[in-house]
């Protein structure tokens, strides 16, 4: 089995009108999270973690929401002379 062979022939095209096979499209939702950053010895290590939650539905034909759970990992060096300070 090729991998051409599992996927679609064609695209499927999204429909935003009023019927009932249809999507809204505009989403409203909240979004909650916190994150830390772990000070490590040469580098910084950001760890956030965030859940959406969507308040309306985004399809025409039954009541769907949007949810998501996001985890986000950043590794970063701290800057020895911020460049986006104002200059004294």
């Amino acid at each position: 089995m090729t991998l051409s062979s599992t996927l679609p022939a064609a695209s499927i095209k999204l429909s935003f009108h009023k019927a009932t096979d249809g999507f809204n499209r505009w989403d409203m939702g909240i979004q909650a999270g916190g994150g830390y950053v772990f000070h490590l010895k040469k580098t910084n290590l950001a760890l956030d973690l965030r859940y959406s939650y969507g308040l309306s539905s985004i399809a025409q034909d039954t009541e769907r929401y949007n949810r998501a759970l996001n985890l986000s990992v950043l590794i970063f060096k701290p800057w020895k002379k911020n460049p986006f300070a104002k200059h004294q």
